[in-house]
Formats: C-alpha cells, sequence, structure tokens
C-alpha cells in the first residue's frame, strides 16, 4: 500500500468511526477518494453513498467540511 493509499484509508475510518458513534451506523469506504490542491491547501474527498446523501453526518472538526456536488456516476476497477 503506498502511502497515499494508507492515509487515505486513515482518514475514511476516522470519518466513518464518528459517524457511527454519532448515528449508531455504519458506512463502507467508497471510491473514487478525489484530492485536488491549491496553492495553499490540499482537499480530499471522500463519497457519501446515496443513501446517507441526504443527511450526512455533520464534523466536528472545523477543518472537515460537507460540500454537495451535482450528481455524477463514476466506473471504478
Amino acid at each position: 500500500m503506498k502511502n497515499g493509499q494508507l492515509v487515505t484509508c486513515l482518514l475514511w475510518h476516522l470519518v466513518t468511526d464518528l459517524y457511527s458513534i454519532i448515528t449508531d451506523q455504519t458506512m463502507k469506504m467508497t471510491a473514487p477518494v478525489v484530492s485536488s490542491h491549491s496553492e495553499n491547501a490540499v482537499f480530499m474527498s471522500f463519497m457519501v453513498p446515496s443513501e446517507f446523501s441526504k443527511n450526512p453526518p455533520t464534523p466536528n472538526d472545523a477543518s472537515v467540511f460537507i460540500h454537495r456536488a451535482p450528481r455524477v456516476q463514476f466506473y471504478v476497477r
């Protein structure tokens, strides 16, 4: 596993653990994980499964936020 993949997995586990503590529900890892950057920031986006999209978990860290994007379909191998 590459370093980027390890960081992605660790972040996802933190997000899903928090979600399960708050809601008493679980959420599986999704693909793809989208990363982007600007001059002074790096963003990592996790797709929320459709059954959670209407009411996603509320982050308790100010550096984590929910970004709603237009519906899109990905094909992943």
